[in-house]
């Protein structure tokens, strides 16, 4: 069962188990644009409570490739623990897509955000654009590769960028 919610302006449908969800990523400093070939996304640290990940994100506007690419909730060690298919708009936010189940992030614990791109003609934003995320977890890098490799950007920094909706 849905409804509509009116929050803060901005009607909302609200899923008949409760709450809203809260996007992890709060806004986007958009770096430069490159096309890139392979996976890339951003490397988290969850604060003191775990969290549940229901929806996965990527951010969209009208320079980049506009259709459908994978984005996964991965370990350190690059095992895929969920994804969902995203499609993408020309609106500078983020869209997103239901994980097919919710994943839960343990407290204290890192993992990283990906999606992949087996096509380099398409463009994103690059490893220099900066994130704010909301406090349930950090972004400690831009993350590329698989098995995922911190990218050397420092904190705030993520591929794409993407985010993720949680409770």
């Amino acid at each position: 069962m849905a409804f509509l919610s009116h929050r803060r302006k901005a009607w909302q449908v609200v899923s008949g188990g409760g709450g809203v969800d809260t996007e992890f990523i709060t806004s986007v400093n958009a770096g430069t644009k490159s096309a890139i070939d392979g996976f890339f996304g951003m490397k988290i640290t969850v604060g003191g409570s775990a969290i549940t990940v229901t929806e996965v994100g990527i951010y969209g506007n009208a320079t980049h490739y506009h259709g459908t690419f994978d984005v996964y909730v991965r370990s350190l060690t690059g095992t895929d623990l969920g994804h969902a298919t995203v499609t993408w708009g020309t609106a500078a936010q983020f869209y997103y897509a239901t994980l097919s189940s919710p994943i839960t992030l343990n407290a204290s614990t890192s993992y990283y955000i990906m999606t992949d791109d087996l096509n380099s003609d398409d463009v994103y934003i690059s490893a220099n654009t900066t994130v704010t995320p909301t406090a349930v977890a950090t972004v400690d890098d831009a993350a590329f590769g698989q098995p995922p490799a911190d990218e050397g950007t420092g904190s705030n920094h993520s591929y794409g960028p993407l985010s993720f909706k949680y409770h």
